[in-house]
């Protein structure tokens, strides 16, 4: 996704591509917190800028859930 938003003004590497192996833990309550804190700690182990996001799913019939929880929502591989 962000190959396609950037275009070829940057060069746009993976993690794996980057050198970087462990996921940040997302501790934050947003998604945008949660983006920071992965942001961060790619550009700490890669030592170049980076660009990082986070995403789920807002369902207004739940209240809002299950939101930042939305990978782990229907239980530990809610992906499949």
């Amino acid at each position: 996704e962000m190959k396609a938003l950037l275009g070829d003004r940057f060069d746009v590497m993976s993690m794996a591509e980057a050198g970087v192996s462990e996921d940040a833990e997302e501790t934050g309550a947003t998604f945008a917190e949660n983006a920071v804190i992965k942001a961060q700690a790619l550009m700490n182990q890669a030592k170049c800028a980076v660009v990082a996001d986070d995403s789920g799913l807002v369902v207004d019939a739940l209240d809002g859930r299950p939101g930042i929880y939305s990978a782990r929502y229907a239980g530990v591989h809610g992906d499949d």
